[in-house]
């Protein structure tokens, strides 16, 4: 609307796609907005062939994969197992399909669980028309027929749950913090740090950060029950409303509800906890803008949370010691240094605008007529520049052409009362000197990829 453009067809399949807004909802909103809509004709049925077209690419894992049974999955009602047995039913390439599964398929976001089938290890999960395919470093030592032992990282599904319910609840604090506007952009869940994107007009603050931080931490220690149940799809849109698609659109006729209790209500085929105390330490590790309107949260939870603070002290520490302070005098030392440095800095650039001046006088003693060619062994293309404006601003008729040795870099400059052309003196030295450059008539510039061919251009000026 701020815009004054109206909503185009990709921005309803991402509404659509992303946030469950289905395209009748859409239109309303817009409608009630002032907001023009694009003409939208055959919207399911294109989102449809898109997705068949997913569905195609990943069905090629596994040729006739319909052929199989249904893969029984075993991660919601056995969460906190973490070993189980599947007869093999199919074998193709290095993936092994089961008549049952304690392995979570990547999906919704969250990353496979990993671990072993007898003893062999699984290095991706997949799931493929309700086939789960397990990716085997060595498919060879399996049978049709035989019964599989299969055990999963514990520690790795755990962290996974850590980070998917610390998804949501970082979400809704998300939302208590900035406003009811915030939606669920994205989100991506590794076992050891997930970041989750949001809609939001501006940056967030490092004061919003802390505050979202401590919400978070309070409802984790707050001991609350995290509840997964079904429901019929359209008897979950009546009583909830279409926020439960906050983490994308969720296709089928029922659906799964993850609800950390009074807090947050989503739609997700996720592993959950089953209460937030089980993340016990969460830490919000980057904020960041990752486009116009989209601000992405990375954080960690449990273990690899405190790792990561305990890596920032480590670093802390080790400052500390190069500064030859504490850490309560840390800021005092930091700033102490930095003003040590300014001053250096300028003193730097004093005897550097004295060592120009002398080196003028000596360039100029060479000069021929008003046009100055030089090669000087050792200047970086700054101080080049600045040797070169120094000479023009001296006397306006000259032409000067430099180059320095050390930097590979060649400077054209003209004083005001000149028509020398340093655009063209440029393109002529790279007519022989390999490299690239450009400029004004007044001031041009190249870096050069060796001195071979500097002193034949030079003689052609």
């Amino acid at each position: 609307k701020k815009e004054n453009k109206p909503l185009q067809r990709k921005e309803l399949v991402t509404l659509y796609e992303s946030h469950g807004i289905p395209l009748e909802m859409a239109v309303d909103i817009a409608k009630k907005s002032s907001v023009e809509v694009e003409d939208v004709f055959d919207f399911y049925d294109s989102i449809s062939v898109k997705n068949e077209k997913k569905k195609e690419k990943k069905t090629k894992l596994v040729e006739n994969i319909d052929s199989f049974p249904e893969t029984k999955t075993l991660y919601y009602e056995k969460l906190y197992e973490d070993e189980f047995e599947g007869k093999v039913l199919g074998i193709s390439g290095n993936y092994i399909i089961l008549d049952q599964t304690l392995f979570y398929p990547e999906g919704g976001g969250q990353a496979f669980d990993t671990g072993t089938l007898n003893g062999i290890g699984v290095k991706s999960v997949q799931k493929v028309q309700n086939r789960v395919l397990h990716e085997v470093e060595d498919s060879s030592k399996f049978q049709i027929g035989q019964v599989a032992k299969g055990f999963i990282s514990r520690e790795r599904r755990a962290n996974l749950m850590h980070n998917h319910t610390g998804t949501h609840l970082l979400k809704a604090m998300t939302q208590k913090v900035l406003g009811p506007h915030i939606w669920q952009a994205g989100a991506h869940k590794e076992w050891n740090k997930a970041h989750l994107d949001v809609t939001h007009y501006k940056k967030i603050t490092p004061e919003e950060v802390r505050k979202i931080e401590e919400l978070v931490e309070q409802h984790v220690q707050m001991k609350i029950p995290v509840n997964k149940f079904v429901l019929p799809r359209t008897e979950a849109e009546q009583k909830y409303g279409f926020r439960i698609y906050q983490g994308g659109f969720v296709p089928g006729k029922e659906l799964r509800l993850v609800e950390i209790q009074g807090v947050d209500i989503q739609a997700c085929g996720g592993t959950h906890i089953n209460n937030t105390e089980e993340i016990g330490f969460f830490k919000i590790m980057k904020v960041e803008s990752v486009q116009d309107g989209i601000e992405r949260i990375t954080y960690s939870t449990g273990q690899p949370a405190l790792k990561w603070v305990q890596e920032r002290e480590e670093k802390l520490a080790r400052v500390t010691q190069i500064l030859n302070t504490t850490e309560q005098d840390l800021e005092t030392a930091a700033q102490n240094l930095m003003e040590e440095y300014k001053q250096s800095r300028k003193k730097i650039e004093q005897l550097q605008e004295y060592y120009l001046a002398g080196l003028a006088t000596q360039v100029k003693a060479k000069a021929k007529g008003s046009k100055i060619v030089e090669i000087i062994d050792d200047l970086d293309a700054d101080a080049l520049l600045k040797l070169g404006q120094l000479l023009v601003n001296q006397n306006p008729t000259l032409s000067v052409v430099l180059v320095s040795r050390s930097a590979k870099t060649v400077v054209a400059l003209r004083g005001s009362a000149s028509t020398f052309n340093a655009k063209t003196a440029i393109q002529q030295i790279l007519a022989f000197a390999k490299g690239s450059g450009g400029g004004s008539e007044s001031v041009g510039q190249a870096k050069l990829l060796s001195l071979d061919g500097i002193d034949v251009a030079l003689m052609k000026l």
